[in-house]
């Protein structure tokens, strides 16, 4: 069966290697973190969209100060939210985040259309 989508949308975390994309995505879909590592690659162009600064529970390992990560991202004009996949912080709340921007930035769809009427 050929499901039809008035839109599709992939959605791709990018960042340096062990910073927890991977994680952060399993946390969401599944909530389980994936055990152990696996290194994944992509090849892709970048355009961002938000700034997730991921392994917020590890406040004494910080690599990148919260007041930093935020300035990075005004400087860019997109959101920043600290999160923890390990721990289950803010990760709904990002995803979610990154949906609600992206359907404003969706066109109009006639929402008259049946699913009889669509090819």
């Amino acid at each position: 069966m050929e499901l039809h989508y008035d839109n599709f949308v992939k959605i791709i975390p990018i960042g340096r290697t062990s910073v927890g994309k991977s994680s952060l995505l399993n946390m969401y879909i599944d909530e389980r973190m994936d055990h152990p590592y696996r290194q994944n690659f992509h090849d892709f162009v970048v355009k961002p969209v938000k700034v997730d600064g991921n392994k917020c529970d590890l406040e004494s390992k910080r690599a990148v100060e919260s007041s930093t990560g935020k300035e990075f991202a005004d400087s860019l004009n997109i959101p920043f939210i600290e999160t923890s996949a390990k721990e289950n912080i803010n990760v709904e709340q990002a995803f979610v985040l990154l949906a609600a921007m992206i359907v404003k930035k969706l066109p109009e769809t006639d929402t008259s259309r049946t699913k009889s009427s669509r090819k």
